[in-house]
C-alpha cells in the first residue's frame, strides 16, 4: 500500500516536472493551448472529470473561469462562470487568500446554500481547489471537480497540486509581462516611426545604437535597423559628420542638453536642407551616461516660408502704408465697428474738414458720439450690417450751425462665416442733395414767376381729382395786353408784369390752393373743396389786387374763368374746357376797354419819356 502510495507521488511529481517545461516553452501563441493540455494530463492522472483555472479580480471583486478541461461526456461550464461576485464564493476566497486548499468531499452536505447551488448546478459531488499565490497574495485557483462519484485526496496532492498552480500562475505572468512588454515596445516603435520628427541615439563612441523610421530613410535606408553601428562619416552627410560629432562630443563632455538649434544637411539625393536639432544626454536606470538622444525636423520649407513671409510681410507694410495714404487723402470718412458698435478706427480728410479728431470716435458708440436720436437711423442700419447684410442710407446733421447732409454705407466684416465687425464709408452729399433739390425744383416750378408749372398743374389735377375734395374747382387767368406791353417797353416790363400778377394770386389764395403758371400769359388755380360762391369771391379779389398793379403807368388786369366739379359724372376735360370758356368769354367783354386804356397809357409814358 505504502509503496503504491509512493509510486503514485513520483508519478504525480514526474508529470508536474514535464508540465513544468511545457510551460515554461509556452510562447503568447501557445500559453493557452498548454495551460488546456496541462489541465487534461493532470484530470486524466488524477481521475477527475472536470479541471479548470479561475482568476482573481480584485478591482471588480469577481472572479472568472478561464481555462477548463472536461473529460468526455461532462458539460462544459466556462461560459457560466464570468465575473461571478467574490462575496458569493466568501468561504473560498478567504480559504484561499491564507494559500490553503478547499476540499469538499460531498458537495450535498454543504451549509454554504449559494456555493451549494453553484456546484450541484454542474453535478459536482466531490470538489478540490489550490490557491494560485504569488508573494503571499491569491491570484486565483485550480479547480477539480469530480462529476460521476466522490473522491479522496492522498495528503501530498494537496500539496503538489499547490506547487503546480503557483508553477501555473508564474507562467500566465510571465507570458502577461512579456506581452505587455512587447506592446510597450511595439507603441515605442509606433510612436518612434509616426511622429514627424527624426529619432536617433549613440554610444559614448557616436556609433548609432538605433532610429526611428524617418531617421533611416533620410540616412538612405528602409530598415533602422541597418544603422545601428554606423558613425556619420559612413553616411551620405560625410561633409557635415565633424559639425555633428563636435556637438555630440559637446553634449557628453558638459553632460547638459543643446536644444533647438539649426544645421545644414546634405540629402539622400544631395539637395541642401536646414535642420532644426535637439540633443540630450542618454542615461541608464543608474544614472550613467551611456551615449546621447537627439532628434531633428527638416525646417527647409519653414525657412523658406519664413522668408517668404517677411517678403509678404514688407509687401503688406507697403500697401498698408499705401492703404494709410488713400484713407487719408479721401474726402470721405472711412470707419471700423466692432459688434458692440464702438468705433474701432477712422480714416479720412473728413476729420481736418469739419476740425475733428479720431479720438472723437474712438471706442464709441453712435449714441455716444450722436446722442439717441440722431444715433437711431444708424444703429438700425449697423444691425443690418452684422446680420451679414450690405446696406446704404442718407442722414443730415447740423454741423457749424449749417445743415449737412452725408450717405453712408455700411459692409459686415466676415471672418470664417461669422461676422466679426463692419466698414462703413460716410460722404458728403450736401452739393449733391442742393443740386438735385434744384433740378427736383425746376422740374415743378416755373423759372420766372416760382409758381408750379404746368407738368406740375396737371399731374395734382388727377391727383386731387376725388369725392373728398368736391366741390373741385379749377380757375384758369390770362393776363390782358402782355403782347402789347412787350412791345412797347421789352420783354423785362412783361416779365415783372407776370411776376407781380404772380405774387397778387398768392396773397389771394388758400394754402392748399395750387397755383401754376400754364403758358406764356395764362395761369391755372387748383381749388378743392370750393364751391361756386367761394370760387367767384376768389375770382373777384384777385381781380382787385391785381388791379392795384401797374408797370410804366400802365395798369395790368387779367381775365379769370373758373368751372366747378361737383360729381363722377363731370370729367376733368369738361371742367378744363368750361373754365377756358369762362375765362374768353370775360376776355372778349373786357378786351376793347382794356386794350384803349392800355394803348392810352402806353402813348402817355412815351410822349413823357420824349417831352
Amino acid at each position: 500500500m505504502i509503496q503504491n502510495t509512493l509510486q503514485k507521488q513520483v508519478l504525480l511529481q514526474d508529470t508536474l516536472l514535464e508540465i513544468s517545461a511545457m510551460l515554461i516553452d509556452a510562447t503568447q501563441q501557445t500559453i493557452d493551448q498548454t495551460i488546456t493540455n496541462s489541465l487534461k494530463i493532470l484530470g486524466e492522472l488524477l481521475h477527475c472529470d472536470r479541471t479548470y483555472v479561475f482568476t482573481y479580480d480584485t478591482t471588480k471583486a469577481t472572479t472568472s473561469n478561464t481555462h477548463e478541461w472536461c473529460a468526455e461526456g461532462i458539460t462544459e461550464e466556462i461560459d457560466n462562470l464570468q465575473g461571478i461576485p467574490i462575496e458569493t464564493l466568501s468561504g473560498w476566497h478567504d480559504l484561499h487568500a491564507k494559500g490553503n486548499e478547499l476540499f469538499i468531499k460531498d458537495v450535498s452536505t454543504l451549509e454554504n446554500k449559494a456555493i451549494k447551488t453553484i456546484l450541484e448546478s454542474q453535478k459536482i459531488k466531490t470538489v478540490l481547489t489550490v490557491p494560485m499565490m504569488k508573494s503571499g497574495e491569491c491570484k486565483g485557483f485550480v479547480g477539480f471537480d469530480s462529476v460521476r462519484s466522490h473522491r479522496e485526496y492522498d495528503v501530498y496532492e494537496p500539496n503538489l497540486l499547490k506547487e503546480f498552480a503557483n508553477i501555473l500562475w508564474s507562467a500566465m505572468e510571465r507570458i502577461r509581462l512579456q506581452k505587455k512588454l512587447e506592446d510597450s515596445e511595439i507603441m515605442l516603435r509606433t510612436v518612434l516611426d509616426t511622429i514627424p520628427v527624426r529619432v536617433f541615439w549613440k554610444d559614448t563612441k557616436l556609433k548609432y545604437l538605433g532610429a526611428n523610421k524617418l531617421f533611416a530613410q533620410d540616412a538612405g535606408y528602409d530598415d533602422p535597423k541597418a544603422i545601428i553601428g554606423k558613425i556619420d562619416t559612413q553616411l551620405h552627410w560625410t561633409n557635415q559628420a565633424a559639425l555633428y560629432n563636435k556637438d555630440d562630443l559637446s553634449v557628453l563632455k558638459n553632460n547638459k542638453p543643446k536644444i533647438n538649434y539649426e544645421e545644414p544637411q546634405t540629402s539622400s539625393d544631395g539637395k541642401a536642407i536646414w535642420l532644426k536639432t535637439s540633443k540630450v544626454p542618454l542615461k541608464n536606470s543608474s544614472g550613467e551616461l551611456i551615449g546621447i538622444l537627439g532628434t531633428y525636423e527638416d525646417v527647409t520649407k519653414i525657412k523658406k516660408l519664413s522668408l517668404n513671409i517677411q517678403k509678404a510681410h514688407k509687401k503688406i507694410e507697403t500697401e498698408n502704408q499705401r492703404f494709410m495714404n488713400l484713407v487719408n487723402s479721401t474726402d470721405d470718412i472711412i470707419f471700423e465697428l466692432d459688434t458692440d458698435l464702438k468705433h474701432r478706427a477712422v480714416y479720412g480728410k473728413w476729420l481736418n474738414k469739419y476740425n475733428y479728431k479720431a479720438s472723437v470716435f474712438l471706442n464709441k458708440t453712435f449714441t455716444e458720439i450722436l446722442g439717441k436720436k440722431d444715433a437711431l437711423i444708424h444703429i438700425k442700419h449697423a444691425k443690418i450690417a452684422l446680420k451679414g447684410e450690405s446696406t446704404t442710407y442718407e442722414w443730415h446733421s447740423n454741423i457749424n450751425n449749417e445743415k449737412k447732409y452725408f450717405q453712408t454705407s455700411l459692409s459686415p466684416i466676415i471672418d470664417k462665416e461669422k461676422v466679426i465687425g463692419i466698414v462703413g464709408i460716410g460722404r458728403d452729399v450736401t452739393e449733391k442733395v442742393k443740386h438735385l433739390d434744384e433740378i427736383e425744383y425746376l422740374s415743378f416750378h416755373d423759372y420766372l414767376t416760382g409758381l408750379y408749372n404746368r407738368r406740375f398743374f396737371e399731374e395734382e389735377l388727377k391727383r386731387l381729382n376725388t369725392k373728398r375734395n368736391y366741390p373741385f374747382g379749377i380757375m384758369i387767368m390770362d393776363v390782358n395786353g402782355l403782347k402789347l406791353l412787350n412791345d412797347a417797353f421789352g420783354h423785362n416790363a412783361g416779365d415783372e408784369a407776370l411776376k407781380a400778377v404772380a405774387n397778387s394770386v398768392k396773397k389771394v389764395c388758400r394754402e392748399d390752393d395750387i397755383i401754376a403758371r400754364i403758358g406764356g400769359d395764362e395761369f391755372g388755380i387748383i381749388l378743392p373743396n370750393t364751391p361756386s360762391d367761394a370760387c367767384d369771391n376768389i375770382r373777384l379779389r384777385i381781380g382787385e389786387t391785381i388791379s392795384a398793379i401797374k408797370i410804366n403807368n400802365l395798369e395790368v388786369s387779367v381775365a379769370i374763368g373758373y368751372s366747378i366739379k361737383n360729381t363722377d359724372r363731370e370729367d376733368l376735360t369738361t371742367l378744363i374746357k368750361n373754365a377756358e370758356d369762362y375765362m374768353y368769354k370775360r376776355k372778349a367783354i373786357e378786351s376793347k376797354s382794356i386794350r384803349n386804356k392800355s394803348i392810352q397809357s402806353i402813348l402817355k409814358t412815351l410822349t413823357d419819356k420824349h417831352i
